[in-house]
């Protein structure tokens, strides 16, 4: 009957002169619960399951944030937090600091998504909508791309009509199969009761520092919070590298928090300053402050720092004991100083600060590498697929031997992000401005090192070698098209470049792609920032082929770049000798031997993986059979080699990271590896085009036990007894729907039935593996072409 009068409704007004428009779905019956649904209990794990893995980040579709309740009241918004091409800077628009509540909320633009305006026993939201719509549209077909510019968020029911009209099947799940009957029955009853979510008493619990870390929590509130200035500096300088961490006290709780700058002291419910940058000016009186963070861990965001009580103690000893090189004394927060570390922190020993970032510097690297800049292909075109990545030891840094260098060229150190207003930006970004200043820092900078008695050459020594108390000295990082990741050692085959980073380089790259970047910025904010960087990968590289023989460094710069000429690059290589002997005509791999060999620490514990290959050894052939672990890895080994079919054949932006499951090993649990394709581009150094520099036949792969990145693309069960099988595949593919259809017998198309059952699995193995660092997958980057069987 209520369906009968919403149709005659339509009819009236379509009569009425609102012809030609879409009309909004008409609501959905739901049967009533007989007992109230409890959001935290019941609605949330089905969220989390389902929902989350697309809808927990700056790159939510239409912002909606599903991973808390805040955010599913905040609900979504027609404005994207990605886009190039914004003209001005937009407002921010970050969950739990930008509005208070939900009015504040919708005056910002964001309307509800759980608000329901029909009778009795029907719902209209645009949640209910969406769910109802893929449960009874249930197939996934033709292609997906939930990040697409084109993405519409429906603000009027009307809208939403369209929008399922053109994109039949486009509801939620978006290119997945639909909820199982009885989550979406838990969903709807729980949006037919009004959608409530979690009481005074409960959300008081979520926001409560826990027993455990209580303790904890004081000692560093104190410890951050210091009235003197060597304290104060000291807890400045920590915040602006920390304001992305989820801290961990290593107390044995399961919480994480963040560091904020709160307008209320310690006892006191925090309330966030809410600044644009770490650095900005919080207008008058803060404190530092540890908030709990209670939203869904979602891997992408998640990284983690322990400050457990030995960190107290190292701090203390990289930061207070030791003598300032001027009387400590508070800085203030003038916009272009406080975007320049070399000027407010210069009363900080370097040496101090430069062992903090060593100290930390997976995670420090990480920022960058997974944090709000490296979102999309024009922000992650700037690096190569896959390179390794070393330090140059503070004994051998002159810029914390001898600071005085830095406060002498400490106006070529300024960053893109030191400009106040849009015009003063677009005026330096059009005349390269940062550029220039860049290239001609590191020409002062080579001239330096060349003339100081100190040095008599490079020598391999002169590389960081790692210590007890810090991270890895090598990393290893990866590019997987529009996002990245970093880890702990030297992964994979010999990768064609390095970067060797100093002190100057490595506060230069987090001030520029993480304190300094605005994720809210206009197009020129971010294009600058994009330009800049191409000069600091280009010093890092510069620094690493300065430890090799001299006349081999402009080939090999040459090399990376594609055959330009190095002129236009601005190529400032030293005039140094190294002071290695090489004995081979592969300097690069001879010396990376020789850091692994004899300059690393042993207790350190870098090496090569399975994936690499010493001088003169040869890829080897696929065995004919495969009977134990050893024949797996050299059956990945195998296929790993530029050149293989599937790598070179599958090039799209969707498939450059799966994750494979060997299952019913003999005498073994099911393992996971991870196949991370290399891209090769003959050079990196423009923003378009990037197409046109690649090469698929020099593409290569790496296979890596357990789980790299947070972007699956694809992924793939292998029975252990098909394991050379599916090797073979891979060898043979062509492309053609044969190979397709005898790929697709391993892998995990969005369209399969199945498809949740494979994905909880993996995630369950991803948490079980690294409790600490696990988060949710984001499956908004999963292979695009929903296939049906």
């Amino acid at each position: 009957m209520h369906n009968v009068i919403f149709m005659i409704l339509v009819a009236v007004l379509s009569l009425s002169g609102c012809a030609g428009k879409t009309p909004a779905p008409l609501p959905v019956a739901v049967m009533v619960p007989d007992r109230a649904i409890d959001y935290s209990k019941e609605v949330k794990p089905i969220l989390v399951k389902r929902c989350i893995v697309c809808h927990s980040c700056y790159n939510s579709p239409c912002q909606l944030k599903l991973s808390s309740y805040d955010g599913i009241d905040r609900g979504a918004t027609k404005e994207a937090v990605y886009n190039a091409g914004r003209l001005k800077t937009m407002n921010p628009t970050r969950l739990f600091v930008d509005a208070r509540n939900t009015s504040e909320w919708r005056s910002k633009g964001f309307y509800s998504v759980t608000g329901n305006s029909a009778e009795f026993g029907y719902n209209n939201s645009f949640m209910i909508q969406l769910l109802d719509h893929k449960m009874k549209n249930p197939k996934s077909r033709g292609e997906y791309h939930s990040e697409a510019a084109d993405l519409t968020c429906a603000q009027t029911g009307e809208e939403l009509g369209a929008y399922l009209e053109k994109h039949p099947n486009g509801g939620m799940p978006f290119g997945f199969p639909p909820l199982k009957e009885s989550e979406f029955q838990t969903i709807a009853g729980w949006l037919v009761q009004g959608a409530a979510g979690p009481g005074e008493e409960e959300q008081s619990l979520f926001k409560n520092i826990p027993p455990i870390d209580r303790k904890n929590v004081a000692l560093w509130e104190t410890f951050f919070n210091g009235e003197d200035a060597k304290h104060a500096m000291t807890a400045r300088y920590l915040y602006e590298h920390l304001f992305l961490a989820h801290i961990t006290f290593n107390s044995g709780s399961e919480v994480f928090y963040e560091l904020v700058r709160s307008s209320t002291g310690s006892g006191e419910p925090v309330k966030i300053i809410p600044t644009v940058r770490p650095y900005d000016d919080p207008g008058g009186v803060f404190y530092y402050r540890f908030r709990k963070i209670y939203s869904t861990i979602v891997h992408k965001t998640h990284m983690v720092f322990d400050l457990g009580e030995d960190r107290l103690q190292r701090i203390r000893q990289l930061f207070i004991e030791p003598e300032w090189p001027l009387p400590p004394h508070r800085v203030g927060y003038e916009q272009k100083m406080s975007a320049n570390p070399f000027r407010v922190f210069e009363q900080i020993p370097a040496k101090s600060r430069y062992q903090f970032l060593l100290d930390n510097v997976h995670y420090i690297i990480m920022t960058f590498i997974r944090g709000p800049v490296c979102k999309g292909q024009i922000a992650l075109n700037v690096i190569h697929d896959n390179f390794w990545v070393f330090f140059l030891d503070p004994e051998y840094d002159l810029s914390v031997q001898y600071p005085g260098f830095l406060q002498e060229n400490i106006d070529l150190l300024e960053m893109p992000a030191s400009e106040i207003t849009g015009n003063d930006l677009f005026k330096a970004f059009r005349i390269r401005n940062y550029r220039a200043k860049a290239a001609e820092f590191v020409k002062k900078r080579q001239y330096y090192y060349s003339t100081h008695y100190y040095y008599q050459g490079l020598e391999p020594e002169a590389i960081w070698a790692g210590n007890m108390a810090a991270d890895s000295p090598a990393l290893t990082v990866y590019r997987h098209f529009d996002s990245a990741s970093v880890h702990r050692g030297l992964l994979g085959d010999l990768p064609r470049t390095m970067w060797v980073i100093d002190f100057p380089l490595l506060e230069r790259i987090y001030y520029s792609l993480v304190a300094g970047f605005n994720i809210y910025g206009n197009g020129v904010h971010q294009l600058s920032t994009r330009v800049y960087m191409d000069v600091l990968r280009q010093e890092g590289e510069t620094y690493f082929l300065d430890f090799m023989p001299k006349k081999a460094r402009e080939r090999l710069m040459k090399d990376w770049y594609g055959g330009l000429d190095l002129a236009q690059i601005n190529y400032n290589p030293s005039n140094r000798l190294n002071r290695q002997k090489f004995k081979t005509d592969e300097p690069k791999r001879e010396f990376i031997e020789h850091l692994v060999a004899n300059v690393f620490k042993p207790e350190i514990n870098v090496h090569f993986d399975g994936n690499y290959l010493s001088a003169g050894e040869e890829y080897p052939m696929l065995p004919d059979k495969y009977e134990s672990m050893d024949d797996l890895i050299l059956g990945f080994k195998g296929i790993s080699k530029p050149g293989v079919s599937f790598f070179t054949t599958v090039a799209g932006h969707n498939a450059n990271l799966a994750y494979i499951r060997i299952k019913n090993i003999p005498g073994k649990e099911d393992v996971v590896v991870s196949v991370v394709i290399n891209r090769w581009h003959d050079d990196v150094s423009t923003l378009f085009l990037e197409k046109d520099r690649l090469n698929p036949e020099k593409d290569s792969a790496a296979f890596i036990k357990g789980f790299v990145g947070s972007y699956p693309n694809y992924f793939f069960q292998v029975d252990f007894i098909d394991f050379g099988k599916f090797l073979n595949i891979l060898d043979e593919y062509d492309g053609g729907d044969e190979a397709v259809k005898q790929l697709e017998k391993f892998g995990v198309n969005r369209a399969d039935e199945n498809f949740w059952d494979v994905y909880d699995w993996f995630q369950k193995e991803f948490d079980q593996s690294d409790p600490l660092r696990s988060g949710l997958f984001d499956l908004n980057r999963y292979y695009y072409m929903a296939i049906q069987r």
